[in-house]
């Protein structure tokens, strides 16, 4: 079975998963069969299909009575001829998925490089995606939009457009791309935005109100001497507004900046190699710097994702700030859409570097991590605690299925009891079955978006 893997945990409000397998040589007939121990009768499937999707009616009673509970999932396969068996039943995947006691929050919006580029969007259990922004819904001569993030109340996606040189605007996530309002984004702000070589645009939700909003990202321009700096920006300033963050005792640049819930920290990657914004080709570590009411102060390493051995980036805070997800890939290579990428954690401070299940595809694929560019992993906004565990939730990018990459979610448990909540458990990462299945999907960005929901 390669979907879902064994040991998987679902969101308790997550679509109907789907059930993958690979057929061996001659069998055209399978049994699907799913046990809990709170019911006292298996549900079986007999199908000629290889692939197969609980009825949404079927899936939210079971979501409802399973949440908290495992699953023990088998799959047997036979050659049917003639009406009879003429060879099987075999016993093929057997395990436990488990069903986690905690939701998912939010909604997800990515960036689809099928048909052109766009941004795409989903609340979680929704069953289909709603168009966000494009170049022919922003209607103002962009060519693409790419990198992305949420305003913290939802209403607003903050993302880079056009190639280089390229900027950062503000639309709305209804579905009308319409320009943000200047009481949202002053008409300086705006022309602030309009800078060329700007992108990765990202906020907390500390620094986001009436009299006090600001947007961080990274900049070259005359303004930056021409070298990549983290600079603020006042979003309702009519004059004047912006300035760079000082990065004390790191003489690198910086790119793929976080900024923490509680405003007072940033995360980024400090390289030499900064390529339209993004990181190249390394070393590159991941450092920090207090935000300090814009000033700045000194950088500091961060601990074990900061390893010259190796190249960390793209890091992003969880919600509260506990932690912090990264990718992690050799040295020498360029992290760009790089296969041999994994997702690491660690602790705020630097300690506890863990790799995350969620790298490994199911063991009867034969497709292995690394080599199959996980990346790009996002916190679900909320974190839930059930007794003596925290849930957490992380979706990110792969190419574990043939010919296209896609978006997986996968679950972060830690003890919220002791201090420094170290992490109990990471989880395999389960398919997300809202996203078109042909298409490319990359950098998804998981927060409050108020995305549109899709009509049935």
């Amino acid at each position: 079975m390669s979907e879902p893997p064994m040991d998987a945990m679902f969101p308790n409000n997550w679509t109907a998963p789907l059930f993958e397998w690979s057929a061996p040589a001659n069998a055209n007939v399978f049994e699907l069969r799913l046990a809990m121990d709170n019911q006292d009768n298996d549900l079986v499937v007999y199908t000629s299909d290889i692939r197969y999707t609980l009825p949404d009616a079927l899936w939210d009673v079971v979501k409802v009575h399973g949440s908290g509970h495992d699953v023990d999932v088998s799959i047997r396969s036979a050659t049917l001829e003639a009406g009879a068996l003429s060879a099987g039943p075999d016993l093929g995947t057997s395990g436990t998925v488990h069903i986690a006691p905690a939701a998912a929050a939010g909604s997800v919006v990515y960036w689809t490089t099928s048909n052109g580029s766009a941004l795409k969007g989903f609340e979680i259990g929704a069953k289909d995606v709603s168009l966000v922004a494009d170049p022919a819904l922003m209607g103002d001569g962009t060519t693409c939009v790419g990198c992305h993030s949420s305003s913290p109340d939802g209403e607003y996606v903050f993302l880079t457009r056009n190639g280089s040189p390229f900027s950062v605007n503000a639309r709305t996530v209804d579905g009308t791309a319409t320009v943000a309002p200047t009481s949202v984004v002053s008409g300086n702000a705006d022309t602030l935005f309009q800078r060329s070589n700007q992108t990765l645009p990202v906020f907390s939700p500390a620094h986001y109100s009436g009299t006090d909003a600001v947007a961080l990202t990274v900049l070259s321009h005359a303004d930056t001497n021409h070298r990549y700096e983290l600079v603020w920006t006042d979003l309702r300033a009519s004059a004047a507004g912006s300035g760079i963050i000082s990065r004390n005792g790191d003489d690198r640049q910086p790119a793929t900046p976080d900024w923490s819930d509680d405003g007072t920290t940033i995360v980024y990657t400090s390289l030499n190699d900064v390529v339209d914004g993004r990181t190249g080709v390394g070393p590159m570590d991941l450092y920090t710097v207090p935000y300090n009411d814009k000033a700045g102060g000194t950088a500091s390493a961060l601990g074990e994702a900061a390893d010259p051995n190796v190249n960390e980036y793209y890091p992003t805070f969880s919600p509260g700030d506990q932690l912090v997800a990264f990718n992690r890939s050799p040295l020498g290579l360029n992290s760009y859409n790089q296969p041999q990428a994994e997702i690491y954690l660690v602790a705020r401070d630097g300690t506890g570097l863990t790799r995350h299940a969620a790298n490994d595809p199911a063991a009867c694929t034969n497709i292995t991590s690394p080599g199959i560019t996980n990346s790009w992993a996002r916190w679900a906004p909320e974190a839930t605690v059930v007794g003596n565990d925290k849930y957490y939730w992380l979706v990110f990018s792969s190419q574990r299925r043939p010919g296209t990459i896609q978006l997986f979610v996968a679950a972060v448990v830690t003890d919220p009891t002791v201090a420094g909540e170290p992490i109990k458990r990471t989880y395999p990462a389960v398919y997300v079955t809202t996203q078109p299945e042909a298409e490319n999907n990359h950098t998804p960005a998981w927060d409050v978006f108020n995305v549109p929901p899709v009509p049935n």
